[in-house]
Order: structure tokens, then C-alpha cells, then sequence
């Protein structure tokens, strides 16, 4: 069985032709780091597959890379994620709780209306008032009589002369009074109303609202120490995202065998 140097080399290794990010570490240096790492080991069935000719052309050489990568790349996608994920190595509890509550009110009200008072009111009439008043007649005062003085001397009994007076009286009034009265009193009254009024009220109201409520508990709850918490970060920290990269293609490309 042939080695994995003799069949790939470092310029057309298993990450050469290989479409995935690794983040920490270039195609050239991974198959750097491959090369030196296990280039001694026994190739796989899989790679012996791709061979023709005791050689990996291009287009098998593309397909071992897409094979790899259908059997591994759920999985690095997780590590890489874990290998930058940022926290707080002594706080291993955490308890977040976030609410959002959008809501929207929205309503119109309407009241449109017309109210319309329309009328004619008419007086219309006519009052006479005429008459007369006549006082005619005659008042008459009629009078006659005759009335005798003696005349008597100084120091004298006897009447020495006699004088007679004789007086008469006719009177006659006549009055004749005519009064007359004549009164035409007329009323026109027309009156109208034509009232219109409109009522148009339109409200509108729009609230749109959103309310965030978040919640965070971090910390330790007591049930691990600091020590424990240290111990298994420094276990993570042994641990490396690139290394695991090479291990999976080394289980996948070789086996646990060295040729000699």
C-alpha cells in the first residue's frame, strides 16, 4: 500500500481544492500541516479509489474534497463556532428571557350628517275701522217782568215819586256737532328660515406600538466551583479547532497504519 505523500504532495493536498473557510488557517497551510503531520500513514481505500494510474488527477482529487467535506462540515461548522464563541470562563449560568410585544390600534370613526330647517311663516291681514258721530239741537232761554222803586224824601214818610222798570230776556243755542272716524290698519308679515347645517367628523387614530422586556440572569448558581470552572476551561483551551480539522482528514484519508 502506497503512503499519502506519495500519492498527494503538499501543493495538491486533500484541502487543496477544498471551498470551505477554516477561519484560523489558510488551504496552503493546512496542507502544510498534513503533510508533516501524517504523511507516512497508509492511504485509505477512499483515496485508493480516486487513483488512476498510481496519481489523483484534478477531478478525483475535487471529488475526495467533496466527500470530506459531506462527512465533516455540519460538524467543523459547529466547532468553529464554539471555537469563537466570547464568554465569561468563571460565570457558567445564564438565564436570558426576551419579550417582544408589537401591536397596532388602529381605528376611523365616521359621523357625517346634514341637517336641513327649512319653513315659511306668513301674517297677512287687513283691519278698517270707520264710523261717525253727529250732536245737533237748540237750547232757548226766554225771560220777562216788571219791577217798581218809591223814592222818598229827607226826613220824609212819603214817597214823593215812584219809578217803574220793566225788563225782558230771549236766549237761543243751537249746536251741531259732526265727528266721524275712519282707521285702515294693515299687517304683512312674512317671515322665512332656510337653515342647513352639515356635521362631518372624522377621527382617525393610529398607534402603532412595540414593548421589549429583557430579562438577564448570569453567574454561577453555586453548584460549581471556580476551581471546576478553571479545570474545564483550560481542558477547552487544550483543545484546538485546526487540529480537530486535521484529525477527521487524517481518519478520512489514511489509515492508522505507517507504511514502510
Amino acid at each position: 500500500m502506497k503512503k499519502i505523500a506519495e500519492v498527494l504532495t503538499p501543493l495538491r493536498g486533500p484541502f487543496r481544492m477544498m471551498n470551505y473557510d477554516f477561519e484560523f488557517a489558510s488551504i496552503q497551510q493546512l496542507d502544510i500541516l498534513f503533510f508533516t503531520s501524517f504523511g507516512g500513514r497508509t492511504i485509505s481505500p477512499i483515496v485508493d479509489y480516486h487513483m488512476i494510474d498510481d496519481e489523483i488527477d484534478d477531478t478525483n482529487l475535487q471529488l475526495l474534497s467533496d466527500e470530506i467535506l459531506a462527512v465533516y462540515k455540519q460538524k467543523w461548522d459547529k466547532l468553529k463556532a464554539v471555537a469563537m464563541l466570547e464568554y465569561d470562563p468563571i460565570h457558567n449560568f445564564s438565564d436570558d428571557i426576551k419579550e417582544d410585544i408589537t401591536g397596532k390600534d388602529d381605528y376611523t370613526k365616521d359621523n357625517t350628517g346634514t341637517v336641513k330647517d327649512t319653513g315659511t311663516v306668513a301674517d297677512t291681514g287687513k283691519f278698517n275701522e270707520s264710523g261717525s258721530t253727529q250732536n245737533t239741537g237748540t237750547i232757548g232761554n226766554v225771560s220777562s217782568g216788571t219791577r217798581n222803586t218809591d223814592i222818598y224824601g229827607l226826613n220824609s214818610t212819603q214817597s214823593s215819586d215812584q219809578n217803574d222798570e220793566s225788563t225782558s230776556g230771549n236766549s237761543t243755542q243751537t249746536n251741531n256737532l259732526n265727528e266721524a272716524s275712519s282707521l285702515e290698519h294693515t299687517n304683512n308679515l312674512q317671515r322665512e328660515n332656510n337653515l342647513t347645517r352639515t356635521d362631518a367628523l372624522k377621527e382617525v387614530m393610529d398607534d402603532d406600538y412595540e414593548k421589549h422586556r429583557v430579562l438577564t440572569r448570569t453567574g454561577n448558581i453555586g453548584n460549581i466551583s471556580y476551581q471546576s470552572l478553571l479545570k474545564q476551561e483550560i481542558e477547552l483551551w487544550q483543545w484546538n479547532f485546526i487540529k480537530q480539522v486535521l484529525e477527521d482528514v487524517k481518519d478520512f484519508t489514511t489509515l492508522p497504519i505507517y507504511s514502510v
